[in-house]
């Protein structure tokens, strides 16, 4: 999915949300369905694969969890950890295969 430094604009059918971060950065707003008592992470290329990282919190107005996350320019893969198990976005359209036989969300920031 290709993102674009725009300050609030949504992707309806991607469910990300672009804005100008610090120089030479794009903020992503990560959203995923979980159970209100799930603990989600987000996990990629950006961070490392790290599940620790970036923690997503529960909005009950959205009934959704969500971070925000400062890219550069690049290609990311990624995967949302609910409860421990490793899952791709569904709300993403562009996903390639790993070495664990199944697929990373891909993010794209121009």
């Amino acid at each position: 999915m290709a993102i674009k430094k725009q300050t609030g604009v949504k992707s309806s059918s991607k469910k990300v949300v672009a804005g100008v971060a610090a120089k030479g950065r794009t903020s992503i707003v990560l959203r995923c369905a979980a159970p209100a008592d799930a603990c989600v992470s987000v996990a990629g290329t950006f961070n490392g694969w790290s599940t620790d990282e970036h923690v997503l919190k529960f909005d009950a107005k959205s009934g959704l969890f969500q971070t925000t996350i400062a890219l550069a320019a690049g290609r990311y893969e990624y995967k949302f950890v609910v409860d421990g198990t490793w899952v791709a976005d569904p709300n993403c359209q562009d996903w390639v295969p790993n070495e664990h036989g199944s697929l990373n969300s891909v993010i794209v920031v121009a």
